[in-house]
């Protein structure tokens, strides 16, 4: 593997089937990811139900229809057991497809920390450093699932952001019992080392982690990967990055049902909507907005009482939306006039240049406009963060007005 210090790691969630019978019986002699054919041989498990005799003594193509696939890989509708690792990669592992089946209907993907595809396929910018609703009580297959990543401005680079933290909350249907767990960068670099158990931290729910995951990790691709023991119904992929480097795709997160019960929540609930498509553009239609429509997603993610913001400017920033604005329509004020802060590089470098941070510039201006610009405080803060920056409309000239008349801005 290439030496470079990583940040982040994958996760991926997994429900793939495990129950014990005649598949745990076929591996007694064998390692977990190979079949021990009747004839005392092991071979992959991928040459299992393919049609083609790999044992020599045919024992690998019978009882395919009742045959269980073991931890770490899924069985294709042509009974064939496949690698989770294979699904949704659009290429065909299965032979029949079944591992794509879905891919494109039930599936929200983040790229690079900021480049959101809904189930619609339809593509948002989630430029802001805080946790966000992505995933919210879909029901998928046996399970109610909340998907809830957390972003930060990249260091090195200010202009990027980088899936930081990601919290999976499960419910399952039949019971209502639930399990919660937490990972982040560290966590998950820890598992991939093996210096962790497991990539996420329990933090709440009656289940126990062992009753209904289990995980794997490949350091040759970066990734941890979670499995559910009993059903096989959705993947959740947490990514990595490299710090510095020009691109980071992994940097990100992936939701993908290939439960038939799919019932996604829709926007805003969820980022990720419902499959229907534009979900953003209509919802902002809807409301009769004109502006961005990332001033939409900041305006829902900063009001949405069910994110609890963990990071003190995040947490500052919803605080003052929520009880610092006095009416609907300062709350909607602060989003059009602030997002470009955190959602605008020429603002993200020009801040960081100051020595000051894109995410207290955010919080400082959401306090300065929910005070209808008279604060002295967020005010005078904001003056440092914006010094010699290019004109935020709406914001930098009562700045200079009310408390900073020397405040440069760039032409």
């Amino acid at each position: 593997m290439a030496s470079f210090c990583f940040y982040a790691a994958c996760v991926i969630a997994v429900f793939a089937s495990n129950n014990a019978g005649t598949a745990s019986a076929s591996h007694l002699g064998c390692p977990s990811n190979k079949f021990q054919c009747d004839n005392g041989k092991c071979v992959p498990i991928t040459w299992v139900c393919t049609g083609i005799d790999g044992c020599g003594d045919n024992s690998d193509e019978k009882n395919c229809d009742t045959y269980e696939c073991p931890h770490g890989y899924w069985k294709c509708k042509n009974n064939r057991c496949v690698p989770v690792e294979w699904l949704c990669t659009d290429i065909n592992g299965c032979g029949d497809n079944s591992d794509e089946d879905k891919c494109d209907t039930n599936r929200c993907i983040m790229r690079r920390g900021k480049k959101l595809r809904t189930f619609s396929n339809t593509k948002e910018r989630i430029k802001f450093p805080c946790k966000y609703n992505a995933v919210r009580n879909t029901i998928c297959g046996s399970w109610k699932v909340t998907l809830t990543p957390g972003n930060a401005i990249e260091a090195d680079k200010n202009k990027r952001y980088v899936v930081k933290t990601m919290w999976l909350g499960l419910e399952r249907l039949n019971d209502s019992m639930k399990w919660e767990g937490r990972s982040d960068l560290k966590i998950a670099k820890k598992y991939i080392n093996g210096q962790k158990a497991e990539p996420f931290n329990k933090k709440d729910g009656a289940l126990e982690t062992n009753q209904i995951l289990s995980f794997a990790a490949s350091s040759s691709d970066d990734e941890v990967t979670v499995y559910e023991k009993s059903a096989g119904d959705f993947v959740v992929r947490y990514g990595q990055y490299m710090p510095g480097d020009t691109w980071h795709r992994r940097s990100g997160f992936e939701f993908i049902c290939l439960s038939d019960n799919f019932q996604p929540s829709g926007y805003p609930d969820q980022i990720c909507g419902n499959g229907t498509k534009d979900e953003v553009k209509a919802f902002k239609k809807s409301k009769g907005y004109r502006e961005s429509r990332q001033a939409v997603l900041f305006h829902e993610v900063f009001t949405n009482d069910g994110i609890i913001q963990t990071d003190s400017d995040c947490k500052s920033t919803a605080n003052a939306i929520s009880n610092k604005c006095q009416t609907d329509a300062d709350r909607w004020n602060a989003a059009k006039l602030c997002w470009p802060v955190v959602g605008k590089s020429h603002f993200q470098s020009c801040i960081t240049h100051n020595i000051e941070r894109p995410e207290s510039a955010m919080r400082h201006c959401v306090e300065y406009v929910c005070s209808r610009c008279t604060d002295p405080n967020s005010c005078l803060a904001l003056s440092e963060e914006l010094d010699g920056c290019m004109e935020l409309e709406g914001v930098s000239n009562y700045v200079r007005s009310q408390c900073a008349p020397n405040l440069a801005i760039a032409t």
